[in-house]
């Protein structure tokens, strides 16, 4: 097995390797060494995030077991990479969580962070190869300029004015393609949700973690929603509408506006691709929807486990069984069916999990599964779900039973246009 060599940072965020240890990443709570298969170079866009109350920890290969790289320097801290879009982690940073720490670490996704030949690598899998979402291609220095434009022509319109704030403040990619006339527009419209999920990065308790973004604060008109989406789909390359968005919650609560708005979007612009992400938690609002035109939904899960998903979604007047007739009910309407799995290493690999998985796809028609990273502090989150009593058998391993035992299953990423379905 290849040596990926362990990482620490110092007070100031300076990072260093450690050469006489090798990195060891977690699986849920569990150390393991990565293996080779599951090593990629850092990609271009990643970012660097120091872990507090998390000491750094590294593979001593004498003693065939993980130990503490800080015993002589306790000003040393773990750190972790944060992956761009349409990368899938495949282990946890291996750290030791400090014994009454206090910190509830910020909603990403921490990986597992390693140096060699003069390069940091990460365990990841690039699940996804659309390129309208690289980093590099969201020059904000475009942007005020453009929002002037949208402004004028939308004059009187909140949801550009929501737009704005989540592509300046927040840093949107959808929110920003908005702006730059081209591809997923996102189309926030109700404040309210009905699942009080452990990692929502729009609303968080105060004694808890602080939430990403600011909810949206008010429910847009059946008029607002068409006239931003017929917008957008008369002026942008290769477009797509989406409701259901990070700064909202859930949009199937909102089903009578939206029900007007996907008949007015659909009236003007019949071959649109009009999709949804959602908890799915209302089986006869799933269906209204797709009467009225919509192209494909997006459902969220973290565990296809009734027990594991209800501790981590926490829903509020639904069950989880409402949610898989969501979804049954979207297959049978004739639209394009996406699981949004949201991955966690440890939890989301367990073999019971695992077969759990593939009964839910099979009986579900499920035709693409998002691998998207779940956001949260990894402690935290185990603290949520339980600590399994032993490592998941691998994500990597996870999609090739999945690609065995349910041919022509496919994973992604990002949403898809009609002509991609």
């Amino acid at each position: 097995m290849t040596i990926f060599h362990a990482t620490y940072a110092n007070q100031k965020g300076e990072i260093f390797d450690a050469p006489h240890h090798g990195v060891v990443g977690c699986s849920a709570h569990h150390f393991v060494l990565p293996q080779d298969r599951e090593m990629i170079p850092l990609p271009e866009g990643s970012k660097f995030f120091t872990l507090p109350d998390h000491e750094p920890i590294g593979w001593n290969q004498e003693l065939n077991a993980a130990v503490l790289l800080n015993e002589k320097n306790r000003d040393f801290s773990a750190i972790s990479a944060f992956l761009p879009p349409g990368y899938t982690r495949l282990l946890l940073p291996g750290t030791y969580y400090k014994t009454g720490g206090k910190n509830i670490l910020p909603l990403w996704a921490y990986t597992a962070l390693a140096w060699r030949d003069g390069r940091f690598w990460v365990p990841a899998v690039k699940v996804d190869d659309n390129s309208h979402w690289d980093p590099a291609k969201f020059d904000d220095r475009e942007l005020p300029e453009r929002i002037h434009v949208k402004q004028d022509r939308l004059r009187h319109n909140r949801l550009v004015q929501q737009l704005a704030i989540c592509a300046q403040e927040y840093h949107c990619f959808a929110a920003k393609n908005f702006f730059l006339e081209r591809w997923e527009c996102p189309i926030p419209v109700s404040p309210v949700c009905n699942s009080d999920c452990v990692g929502c990065i729009s609303f968080q308790p105060s004694e808890q973690c602080t939430a990403s973004m600011e909810r949206l604060k008010f429910i847009p008109t059946a008029d607002e929603i068409a006239a931003l989406a017929v917008d957008h789909f008369e002026h942008a390359p290769e477009p797509l509408i989406s409701f259901g968005q990070g700064c909202e919650g859930e949009p199937l609560l909102q089903v009578d506006t939206l029900e007007k708005a996907v008949n007015k979007i659909k009236s003007a612009v019949p071959d649109g691709t009009v999709n949804i992400n959602t908890n799915g938690s209302n089986p006869g609002s799933v269906k209204r929807l797709c009467d009225a035109g919509l192209d494909s939904i997006r459902v969220s899960i973290n565990s296809a486990q009734d027990t594991c998903y209800t501790s981590y979604f926490r829903p509020a007047g639904y069950t989880f069984s409402d949610v898989l007739k969501s979804i049954k009910t979207s297959f049978d309407a004739g639209i394009f069916v996406n699981l949004n799995l949201l991955v966690f290493p440890g939890i989301t690999d367990q073999e019971a999990e695992v077969e759990a998985l593939i009964n839910l796809v099979r009986d579900c028609s499920v035709h693409l599964i998002q691998m998207r990273n779940l956001s949260i502090d990894p402690h935290y989150y185990l603290e949520t779900v339980g600590f399994p009593e032993k490592p998941g058998i691998g994500i990597l391993k996870m999609m090739d039973i999945l690609k065995r035992e349910i041919p022509g299953i496919r994973f992604g990423y990002f949403n898809r246009t009609k002509k991609e379905f």
